[in-house]
């Protein structure tokens, strides 16, 4: 697994699979943009660049931005760098190349699959009493001079940015068919005592609304619950 950093965080099974999830917004000169979100812990160079590429195979004119929901509890060995392949250990092109396939297959049915639609913005305050996220580095966020000269919060419940944002994007029949939500909170309800791979809180989150949309509606809805 990657994200604790423990190399007795070995992958044993799946407890629930992983996913990428793709939105496409194309304007009137044809640029494409896509929205890619994956349920590993973090980007890294050998993804980014290799769906760059492809993104431009599918249309000159694209841009990629590519997230993560920062799950501990995905496979590791996919970047380059030896650092951040020391849990697994070392690279493993398995992984890279499945995380790649599968991408590009959505991406490639995010392409071909284009309707005309709009979308929509829209943001919301969680308060600050819920108990949803937290700063984990109080000292260092302390030493800022703005703390005191703008009054700021200086509990590690509050000092956190509480605004969720969320874009909706709808057909041409008004029907919601994806949404992407930011909200950082640390995907680390799993422990690293763990051995299945599973998309944790934000993949949940995921899952859940997608199938909310779909018993509601009656039709597939992509959601992404990107990190903040």
């Amino acid at each position: 697994m990657l994200g604790f950093g423990n190399p007795h965080n070995i992958v044993k099974g799946v407890e629930t699979p992983i996913n990428s999830r793709v939105v496409l917004i194309q304007d009137d000169d044809a640029k494409c943009v896509f929205f890619i979100s994956f349920e590993i812990c973090f980007i890294t160079d050998s993804i980014y660049y290799e769906l760059v590429e492809y993104a431009k195979s599918l249309n000159t004119e694209s841009i990629v931005l590519s997230m993560a929901q920062h799950t501990h509890s995905a496979p590791s060995g996919y970047d380059h760098y030896a650092l951040y392949n020391m849990p697994t250990p070392g690279f493993v092109p398995k992984v890279l190349n499945t995380y790649l396939d599968n991408t590009k297959n959505a991406m490639k049915e995010a392409y071909e699959n284009l309707v005309e639609g709009s979308w929509e913005y829209c943001a919301g305050k969680i308060p600050t009493q819920e108990d949803v996220s937290f700063n984990r580095s109080m000292p260092a966020y302390l030493n800022n001079p703005e703390i005191a000269a703008e009054n700021l919060p200086t509990t590690s419940r509050s000092a956190v940015d509480k605004t969720m944002r969320l874009i909706k994007v709808y057909d041409s029949e008004k029907r919601l068919i994806a949404s992407m939500n930011w909200f950082a909170v640390h995907a680390t309800n799993i422990p690293n005592t763990n051995f299945y791979i599973s998309p944790d809180n934000k993949g949940y989150a995921s899952l859940d609304i997608e199938k909310v949309i779909f018993e509601k509606e009656h039709h597939e809805h992509v959601c992404l619950f990107n990190q903040g």
